[in-house]
Formats: structure tokens, sequence, C-alpha cells
């Protein structure tokens, strides 16, 4: 790096060129700008270019996680709050990873965060075949309650039935 200008990387077999040769250029987060010479971060917000299909770095720079349903992720760490990092689960379809919510939480626009679904008799997943509304850790389903794969997913010595939903 100390043989670069400014700001500006090492990078490693990434001259345009092509070959084995090492240029000076920005980190993948950042994007070069003309008029200073320098490399600047990308904005990451939900209006940047970048945030739909194949952008692995816009909000993975440091000290900027991704927020809800930005991305493209690798990791949870890559995530804000306690979101995580999901699987070809980004608005845009094809096979980008974003940060969300497991299964069984819902996300609290006001804090950023995801929350555990409310899993009683008044949720509207329950009649409709949600296999995770009961089946988070901690709180299996308790009688009359559902959707249960298996009977660890149910309370104490209940087991989980079939088709047998009120």
């Amino acid at each position: 790096d100390s043989h670069c200008v400014n700001n500006l990387a090492c990078g490693s077999n990434n001259c345009p060129w092509g070959g084995s040769d090492d240029c000076c250029g920005c980190k993948d987060w950042e994007i070069y700008d003309d008029a200073s010479q320098s490399c600047l971060p990308q904005a990451c917000d939900r209006d940047h270019s970048d945030l739909g299909p194949g952008n692995e770095m816009c909000c993975n720079r440091p000290g900027e996680p991704c927020q809800f349903a930005q991305g493209d992720c690798d990791i949870d760490s890559h995530c804000i709050n306690n979101l995580t990092c999901g699987s070809n689960n980004c608005p845009w379809g094809g096979s980008d990873d974003c940060c969300g919510c497991a299964d069984w939480e819902v996300y609290n626009n006001e804090t950023e965060t995801c929350l555990p679904q409310v899993c009683d008799d008044t949720h509207p997943d329950l009649d409709a075949g949600n296999e995770m509304c009961c089946n988070r850790p901690g709180e299996p389903c308790q009688f009359a309650q559902g959707d249960c794969d298996i009977d660890s997913h149910c309370i104490n010595n209940l087991t989980c039935g079939s088709n047998n939903c009120p």
C-alpha cells in the first residue's frame, strides 16, 4: 500500500491489462473518485444501484452492516442488529443472500430488529400451515397449536398429530 498514492490499496492480479501484475486500486466496498484521485466509500442505502443482483460488498464494509432486505451478505456479522444472513432471499430474486429474520421472527421497522412472532390462538398463521410459529427454540407448541412436524415441537408429553389443528 505504501507504493500507492492517497488511500489506494495494492491489489492482487487486478491490473486492467490482465496477467499477474498487481495494481493500486480501491477496496471492494469503495469507488474511485476522479476529482479527488482517491477511493471513497460507496453510499449504501436502499437507493444504491448495487443493492440489486450480484453485489457482494455494498453493505459489507467495516462499520456499515446491511439492513433488512439488503445484501449481498455472506455471514451474520454483515447484518445490522440481530438480523441474520439468509440464503437466496433478496427481494430482487436470484441467488443473492440478504439480511433478514429467522423463520419464527418478524421484522420490526421501528427498532430495526427481529422480534419473536406472537404464538397464541390469535396468531393468523396458526391456521395457515406456518411451520415455524411455535417451533422456535425453547417455545414448543401448546395444545391445539402448530404447525408441528415432530413430537419435540410440542410442549411436555404432547404428540404431534396429523392434519388435526382446530
